[in-house]
């Protein structure tokens, strides 16, 4: 290493001047990498100078250290001679590849951009004026080198317009941008890059089909795609889907597409091209979706730690579960025999459902053993009581699991216990053996909250169509999510003037027909909500032609583009879900907690139970309206008591008739109190109800298009 004498003279706020073997530079700090108040790092510098000069380096590793400015200024006082003579000649042996002007070549020779000011450094100005002696020498019929061609392609330049050359591959026209690359230019090169790429294409060697597009820019990388292996490009890009599905993962053809070409092209041919291997991709999601379906059962005999399964929420939409197991290999292997058999139990493929509940639930209890409690199971064979103990004493002491959620997690525990062991919960031997829990307090759904309400019906006609259709039903029905996207054509039943909407009961079909009920609820709707439905399905008839069955409520969603072939989505109990919780985030709902509040069907079907109970229904009534069992439908829904039912009313007169009659001048009627407020009435009161009382004042009727309104029970 060259030591060099190196002394700092001054410094100022923005600059300095230093001393290098007795000659003066002057050091701007803006965009350094090094200390210029540290002479071992100005040492550095210079070292990575006379490494470039001897060719170790390059310009660009000391551009790394210090800006291109300070660059040249070192250069112009301690390297002038050095640099020209390198820069010479490097420039001779570029144009006599093909022509490039001295701005270019001083952009990559440099590794930064020329600026007018630069010619302040007499070596710059210099370094121009001998490129520009250069290039005069060459012939300019000759800088370009116009036609190249081989047995297959013919590349012909015609022109440069600004920083964009244009060519002919057999006679088609093709355009390269230059910025940062004017060896574009040259006819030989873009052959070059023709063969290169199908070589790439047919060796599906993605990374030097990345360079490429590196190299030349996404527009121009599909323009050679189109004119020259059009069914090549689009059998790479499936071959590409094809892996993602073999390694069990979901395609999205935009993002696919975007992962070689972002942004993708804005204009002309190779835009045409793009949207077309787009629309071959999405041709095939419906296969590739089954596909991943149909390999749930290869998936889950595997004894992979991760089971990824997939499965289908309604016709089209896919969805998919992970499930990562922990502990000892024997452990994992237990449960994966555990999980496997059981969800296989009377049927042809893996059940979905019960895997994932079996599985989170014993997963909660595995995790407790391990990071909790310091249990280390080796197999579930060695589960004792007092580990059962132990666990059910920490799930209520230090948890905040609700009991329900702590009762099936334990029971779950005791089925995979006995399911492997083959030892019976009354055995002594068994782990479970006299494990008592306590009941589960009954957990009532909430309904929907009045802030909610409101934020709802203050943003309704904001809402896409479907999903203001999908909350009328919710509001008219107490529709169950599973329900939900079941709803057809032909659920919407007209019959003369009054319209009825046919709900299917998915939950309690089987019960229901196994004791003589029917599977399906016809609910009363209004005259303008029916007209509203035939409306809707009159104007996505077109999407719904896509689909395997007559779904009802269809549609695109807005994100994707107007010629997709990707098939429409039915909208379910979730998306319906996603897009309220929108509506609540950005009016800033919050519940007691603080927390945003979320509304889902089951909130909207506790309302429509509360509402009915409210107006007096009992609870047989109730699960006749709401298509469940009348314990089910007293314990979650009739959580709204007569008091408050008395306070609100109690508001609603004070608000209203009581201020008419105060500002009345004929003799007051000594009001007496009673459940809703107060009782002018001069008839003879039965008793303290008041929802029976002939003389209550209650608003009647109702529309299915406000959901606000009070349903009326069958």
């Amino acid at each position: 290493m060259l030591n060099r004498k190196i002394e700092i003279i001054s410094q100022e706020s923005h600059s300095c001047i230093i001393s290098v073997d007795e000659n003066s530079i002057q050091i701007k700090y803006y965009r350094n990498h090094v200390n210029f108040e540290h002479i071992d790092e100005i040492q550095i510098v210079f070292k990575n100078i006379d490494d470039v000069f001897t060719g170790k380096k390059t310009f660009s590793d000391v551009c790394k250290l210090i800006s291109g400015k300070n660059l040249l200024a070192v250069l112009d006082v301690m390297y002038a001679e050095n640099t020209i003579t390198l820069f010479e000649e490097k420039y001779n042996e570029a144009i006599a590849v093909s022509y490039v002007s001295f701005e270019d070549f001083f952009n990559s020779f440099f590794s930064f951009s020329y600026t007018r000011q630069y010619k302040n450094f007499q070596f710059v100005a210099y370094l121009k004026e001998r490129s520009i002696a250069i290039a005069s020498r060459i012939n300019v019929k000759d800088r370009y080198r116009s036609i190249a061609k081989n047995d297959d392609f013919e590349v012909k330049y015609i022109s440069t317009t600004g920083n964009v050359a244009s060519f002919f591959i057999n006679g088609e026209s093709f355009e390269i941008c230059l910025s940062g690359k004017p060896h574009m230019r040259d006819c030989n090169i873009v052959l070059d890059i023709i063969v290169g790429l199908k070589t790439a294409l047919d060796n599906k060697n993605r990374t030097e089909i990345m360079s490429i597009v590196e190299q030349v820019g996404n527009i121009a990388t599909l323009r050679i795609m189109q004119i020259c292996y059009p069914q090549l490009a689009v059998d790479y890009f499936i071959s590409v889907a094809e892996d993602r599905v073999n390694r069990r993962q979901c395609v999205y053809p935009n993002l696919l597409l975007k992962n070689f070409f972002n942004p993708g092209p804005y204009r002309g041919e190779a835009r045409t091209f793009y949207f077309m291997i787009l629309q071959e991709l999405e041709k095939r999601i419906p296969y590739w979706n089954d596909l991943l379906i149909s390999q749930n059962r290869q998936e889950v005999y595997s004894d992979k730690q991760t089971w990824k399964v997939f499965f289908k929420a309604d016709s089209n939409t896919l969805h998919w579960r992970t499930f990562t197991f922990m502990g000892s290999e024997t452990l994992q292997n237990e449960f994966r025999k555990f999980l496997r058999e059981l969800s296989m139990l009377n049927h042809a493929e893996p059940d979905i459902h019960t895997i994932e509940s079996r599985f989170n639930d014993v997963i909660i209890c595995i995790d407790a053993f391990y990071n909790a409690l310091d249990v280390y199971l080796e197999s579930i064979y060695a589960l004792t009581k007092t580990d059962v103990q132990l666990l059910i004493s920490y799930f209520f002491q230090s948890t905040n699991y609700e009991c329900a959620t702590i009762t099936r997690a334990v029971y779950s525990l005791r089925l995979f216990y006995n399911y492997i062991t083959g030892e019976k919960s009354e055995s002594q031997r068994s782990a479970f053996h006299k494990v008592y829990l306590p009941k589960a307090l009954p957990n009532p759904t909430k309904p929907v909250s009045n802030e909610a309400r409101n934020a709802i019906i203050k943003n309704f006609h904001n809402l896409p169509e479907v999903v203001q259709i999908g909350i009328k039903i919710a509001c008219c029905t107490g529709i169950r999510s599973g329900s939900f996207a079941e709803l057809m054509t032909h659920s919407l039943i007209h019959r003369e003037e009054q319209y009825y909407l046919r709900v299917f009961l998915r939950k309690t079909y089987k019960y229901r027909i196994k004791n003589g009920l029917p599977t399906y609820i016809d609910y009363s709707i209004s005259k303008e909500f029916g007209k509203e439905i035939e409306c809707f399905i009159l104007n996505t008839q077109e999407l719904r032609n896509k689909l395997d069955k007559p779904y009802l409520l269809v549609y695109q969603p807005s994100y994707r583009r107007k010629e997709t072939a990707l098939r429409p989505l039915v909208l379910s109990g979730e998306a319906l879900n996603d897009g309220m919780a929108k509506i609540l985030s950005m009016e800033q709902v919050y519940d007691a907690d603080g927390i945003p509040e979320r509304t889902s069907l089951r909130n909207f079907r506790a309302e429509m139970g509360r509402l009915l109970f409210a107006e007096g229904k009992n609870a047989q009534e109730v699960s006749e309206y709401l298509g469940n069992s009348p314990m089910v439908a007293q314990t979650h829904y009739d959580n709204y008591l007569p008091i408050d039912d008395a306070k609100m009313y109690d508001t609603l007169w004070q608000e209203t008739i009581e201020k008419g009659i105060a500002s009345c001048s004929k003799p007051k009627i000594v009001p007496h109190p009673v459940m809703y407020g107060t009782c002018v009435s001069q008839k003879e009161c039965s008793g303290k109800d008041c929802r029976k009382c002939p003389s209550l004042i209650q608003c009647k009727g109702g529309d299915a298009n406000d959901i606000r309104s009070s349903p009326t029970a069958k």
